[in-house]
């Protein structure tokens, strides 16, 4: 077995955090720029370190690792994240969102973030997994998934996997693509990530044009979002097929191709730094250690990159003497002193569908209680609901778990509630060993209530028969030509259109909810879950047509508040009777297609949300968030729906 000696390890590390410190600080002023660039590196570009979430949250996760050792896991990790990341954009946002409404890792990424799931906040991740288990890349491949599924899944999670078992062969393995093979060992050879690496290092061989390479990319696996994990990971293995000699060639290649710039070049840094190591990066690309930035609220006890690596070699040293199946292959050094032992007996709860509920629904999921001594455990485990809501045991809640083991007690959830669907939802389940109690808080959503109007649609001619007419009516229907009278007549028969500019309702008899002249003016209650939904959610006419949504949130004070919309259609918003925004165009949604920063405030108490929705095309996706009035700000939790 191979080894590396303490000082190796060390330099080696330290390459590492240096090339994803001065390298990420070259790409970040670009960040974002979905075009082809001609920056020509000057040192200037490097001067000075600027901060970047791509290591802010690798640095927290050494303080969980220092703290937690190698019983560290999600829980841990989600705790941290939520109580020291103060940047919200993206997944991060939903993660912390999903966490704040008591769901905890994996389910913290898998509900309505459905847009970033994918992004490149996973694998820039990566490097500190490898760089404590080095030459042990199957272990680092595992281990980082308890990182990644925070807030992303699938293939962007298959992508942390791939880069961190890289990191930790790059100890012992000098070629890019021999590393790139390592890797592919170690996600599903189905996945649409595994192909994309495939296809970037078939792509660098059968092309021999970078921009060609960069072209094919954007064709095959493009993503109009520039965070989207498959265009950058594609652009980041072709700079280091191409330029992998020269880290400072390779990185502003990167850069140049656009899009997430800091991740490509912070992650293409990371790993030819450490294959070059920090001493030869000082002597012969003139990298200095000038210290990192962070935005964490936490902060370490100095920002030289030295120290950070000199700190992850400890973790490492400790890792590869007490971590489960690690080869040893780093001969000396000392490790970090790691005091914390996990709980006798854990509670994880699971879910068998979606955590949301409305009035009359249930759910059904489980309490897995987890013993870790030496010895079986007899526990007696309770739960308590939150008001609307029952708990319910499938069975008896005396329960004997094995030494070491773990029993699932499964559990039903009903929703009775009637006249206020609250959004966030905490359950509590206890049980008590050896004198300690053991508890664990997780929440069911409540699902988001519309009152609903409509459909109204129109026909694309109205035709007026008078009493006792006798001429056919397709003889009303215009035409210049006969290709024009055909559109006109078939339009007439086969489908319908949504006068974006009619109004069919004003808003006080919206407000109302109050029974109609037609069933069209008579409100509906309709429950969605979540902010985002397609409007055959809540309207099932197939064809064009005008729905309003009327939504009553109680809030506990006065709020300024910001909104986020997504859209793909013409809508109108109101709230409290003001109009805060509205579109008519057809485009493509994302969650922030429109941005309320000024003159939105909920009032305390009783707050009046209308919607106007068209569809004009295929089936509408319409989101509403609403946020702190705070820079970069964090999604609001706890709006809750008057339904009575």
């Amino acid at each position: 077995m191979r080894k590396l000696t303490y000082g190796q390890y060390l330099d080696k590390i330290y390459g590492c955090w240096l090339g994803k410190c001065v390298m990420g600080t070259l790409g970040a002023p670009f960040e974002g720029m979905k075009q082809r660039l001609k920056l020509e590196f000057t040192p200037e570009l490097i001067e000075k370190m600027l901060p970047n979430d791509d290591l802010d949250l690798q640095v927290l996760w050494l303080k969980a690792l220092e703290e937690k050792g190698v019983h560290i896991n999600s829980e841990h990790l989600a705790e941290a994240f939520n109580a020291e990341n103060v940047y919200w954009p993206g997944e991060y946002a939903w993660f912390k969102k999903n966490y704040e409404r008591g769901l905890r890792p994996p389910y913290t990424a898998m509900y309505e973030n459905g847009f970033y799931f994918e992004g490149m906040g996973c694998p820039i991740r990566a490097e500190i997994w490898g760089l404590i288990l080095p030459g042990n890349p199957k272990l680092a491949a595992d281990l980082c998934e308890i990182d990644g599924t925070l807030d992303h899944y699938g293939n962007s999670v298959y992508f942390e996997r791939f880069w961190s078992a890289m990191i930790s062969a790059a100890f012992f393995e000098r070629d890019v693509e021999r590393l790139i093979e390592t890797g592919l060992k170690y996600i599903p050879a189905d996945s649409r990530a595994y192909r994309l690496i495939a296809d970037t290092v078939g792509f660098c061989k059968r092309y021999n044009d970078f921009d060609f390479i960069r072209s094919r990319l954007i064709a095959d696996y493009g993503h109009c979002d520039c965070t989207n994990s498959f265009v950058n990971i594609g652009i980041t293995l072709a700079a280091l097929l191409t330029e992998s000699v020269d880290i400072i060639k390779c990185c502003i290649t990167a850069v140049n191709a656009g899009f997430d710039t800091d991740c490509t070049a912070g992650n293409a840094g990371a790993l030819l730094g450490l294959l070059i190591g920090a001493e030869r990066l000082q002597k012969e690309f003139g990298f200095k250690d000038s210290g990192y930035a962070l935005t964490l609220k936490y902060k370490r006890e100095t920002d030289k990159i030295i120290d950070l690596a000199v700190c992850t070699a400890r973790v490492g040293v400790y890792f590869l003497r007490n971590y489960t199946g690690a080869a040893q292959t780093v001969e000396g050094g000392e490790g970090a002193a790691v005091s914390y032992a996990p709980p006798d007996i854990e509670i994880v709860n699971e879910y068998d569908s979606p955590p949301y509920l409305a009035p009359g629904e249930s759910l059904t999921g489980g309490l897995t209680l987890v013993n870790r001594t030496a010895g079986a455990a007899r526990l007696r485990v309770s739960a308590a609901a939150p008001d609307g809501f029952s708990f319910a045991f499938a069975g008896g809640t005396d329960v004997d778990v094995p030494a070491l083991g773990c029993r699932r007690l499964n559990f039903t959830i009903k929703c009775f509630e009637k006249n206020l669907l609250r959004e966030k939802n905490i359950f509590t389940a206890e049980c008590s060993f050896g004198g300690t109690k053991y508890r664990r808080d997780f929440g069911v959503i409540g699902k988001t209530a519309y009152y609903v109007y409509g459909p109204f649609w129109e026909n694309n001619f109205r035709i007026e028969l008078a009493g006792g007419s006798k001429k056919p009516y397709g003889e009303y229907i215009p035409g210049k030509s006969g290709s024009e009278y055909a559109d006109n007549l078939r339009g007439y028969h086969i489908n319908s259109f949504a006068d974006i500019d009619k109004e069919y309702m004003p808003l006080e008899s919206l407000a109302a909810l109050a029974e109609g002249a037609s069933y069209e003016q008579t409100p509906r209650l309709k429950f969605v879950s979540g902010d985002e939904f397609l409007l055959s959610g809540v309207s099932a006419f197939e064809g064009a047509h005008i729905v309003y949504l009327v939504r009553k949130i109680l809030w506990d004070r006065a709020q300024r508040v910001k909104i986020q919309i997504g859209h793909n259609d013409a809508f109108q918003l109101y709230l409290n009777g003001k109009l805060l925004s509205e579109r008519d165009t057809v485009q493509n949604w994302t969650p922030e297609n429109v941005h309320i920063e000024e003159n939105a405030a909920f009032k305390a108490g009783e707050n009046i949300l209308i919607v106007r929705l068209a569809r004009r095309a295929a089936d509408p996706k319409f989101s509403l968030n609403f946020l702190a009035d705070a820079l970069c700000p964090p999604h609001l939790t706890g709006l809750n729906s008057v339904i009575g």
